[in-house]
């Protein structure tokens, strides 16, 4: 039987526990949310807090010299919040986020938030692409390795060769 929305709420709620998960509010500038919006459907993502989350990674990845000159170059903002943004954030992601507020010598983190979103937009489609691509693994196998996997595949297909045969001759 399928469950019903509680049912998945409940699950969902206890995954996000299970996995440390917050869930952060902030007062940012407006047109913030507007321009996540922008660049989620520029770049094909679904929820705010994936795009936010990809876009910490890979400031992350850029370094501190790059948060650095990105700091020194902002001018202030001296609009008033005026719309909330939330969003989720698992540990590692939060940790990030804090170094990264740390490289941009504050310990605001909406505004740091708002400051990656404006500057990611700003960037235009193309040019904010290596801003929020999402970072993929690259596997290397080693000769050893190819080789030791293809002995045991060699070793697994004559067992079960020996198998059927027994089987067929037991039928």
């Amino acid at each position: 039987m399928a469950k019903t929305q509680r049912e998945r709420d409940d699950d969902a709620t206890a995954k996000r526990k299970e996995l440390g998960e917050i869930e952060l509010r902030h007062r940012v500038i407006k047109g913030t949310d507007a321009a996540l919006a922008e660049i989620m459907l520029w770049h094909g993502f679904s929820q705010k807090a994936e795009a936010i989350q990809i876009l910490i990674i890979n400031t992350h990845a850029l370094g501190a010299e790059f948060s650095a000159a990105v700091a020194a170059s902002a001018s202030p903002c001296t609009r008033k919040p005026a719309e909330w943004l939330r969003h989720r954030l698992r540990p590692g992601t939060r940790a990030m986020l804090d170094e990264i507020a740390q490289w941009r010598g504050t310990d605001n983190l909406a505004a740091v938030v708002e400051q990656l979103i404006h500057e990611t937009h700003m960037l235009g489609q193309q040019h904010s692409a290596h801003r929020v691509r999402v970072p993929r693994h690259e596997i290397h196998v080693s000769e050893n390795v190819a080789q030791w996997v293809h002995a045991k595949g060699i070793s697994q297909c004559r067992l079960q060769d020996l198998q059927e045969a027994r089987d067929e001759w037991r039928d």
